[in-house]
């Protein structure tokens, strides 16, 4: 499993406009029983959360902001690249922790 960040134009990513840009998190989509929040951070990355309808907006904020710091310490590697997905075991099991406490 490997996870990615939408990143804006010029760092790796698209100059199409972004739904979550002005409050995080935000519902974007939704499709069936499932749906689509979105987190920018100040960096403008973004992330992307599919879901049922259960998680409360604190609880979904709370896992965003883990996230994101996660993420943040990943990118510190000096070997991470943003275009590649992250395939670490360790954030993969930290991310599936975050779930667990947040949602």
């Amino acid at each position: 499993m490997g996870y990615h960040v939408l990143l804006p134009e010029g760092q790796g990513g698209t100059a199409a406009a972004s739904p979550c840009a002005e409050a995080s998190p935000q519902v974007v989509d939704k499709f069936n029983d499932l749906v689509v929040s979105c987190h920018s951070s100040a960096g403008n990355a973004r992330l992307l959360l599919l879901h049922d309808s259960r998680p409360t907006e604190e609880g979904i904020r709370a896992f965003f902001t883990e996230v994101h710091e996660l993420y943040v310490k990943a990118a510190l590697n000096p070997f991470f690249s943003p275009t590649t997905p992250i395939t670490s075991p360790r954030f993969d099991a930290l991310v599936r922790a975050a779930v667990k406490k947040h949602l």
